[in-house]
């Protein structure tokens, strides 16, 4: 038996309207909305994020750099060994050692130093160096008796 009711016209723009909503547009708005939480989401992350604390051995210069002290050695002969991670990041769990071995004909206090970026922990070069100098508790100043740059 067929039925011969013709749709009643409020029910036909019921209908229109239904099927005139685009499925790609709900995606590319659901997407957008997420997109936009996302990157909020994140800016609020990195700027609330706690700064890395530095250690008893570390200065952050003005600059952004961060000098760090990794031995102080005394007498005629010195050596340190460095201990680096490989900069390959696959290898991150890899330490490594480096030996380093400075003799002089005379007594003298080495410090050792390294320098990172404050922000990415990068290794920088001391190309720049020339001198260094340190100030105690008590404001006195000692300085380098040889000043070198070792490029």
């Amino acid at each position: 038996m067929k039925s011969d009711a013709t749709p009643v016209p409020e029910q036909l723009s019921a209908q229109h309207e239904r099927r005139s909503l685009n499925p790609w547009l709900l995606v590319f708005g659901v997407g957008s909305g997420f997109m936009v939480f996302a990157i909020v989401g994140l800016s609020l992350l990195a700027l609330l994020a706690p700064k890395p604390s530095l250690r008893a051995n570390e200065v952050l210069m003005p600059d952004g750099k961060v000098l760090r002290i990794e031995g102080i050695t005394w007498g005629k002969n010195h050596r340190l060994n460095y201990e680096y991670s490989p900069s390959a990041s696959w290898e991150f769990w890899n330490r490594r050692t480096m030996p380093f071995n400075h003799g002089y004909g005379y007594d003298l206090l080495m410090v050792w130093m390294t320098c990172h970026d404050a922000r990415s922990g990068r290794s920088l070069d001391f190309d720049w160096w020339s001198g260094s100098s340190v100030t105690d508790a008590h404001g006195e100043e000692l300085g380098d008796s040889n000043p070198q740059n070792w490029q």
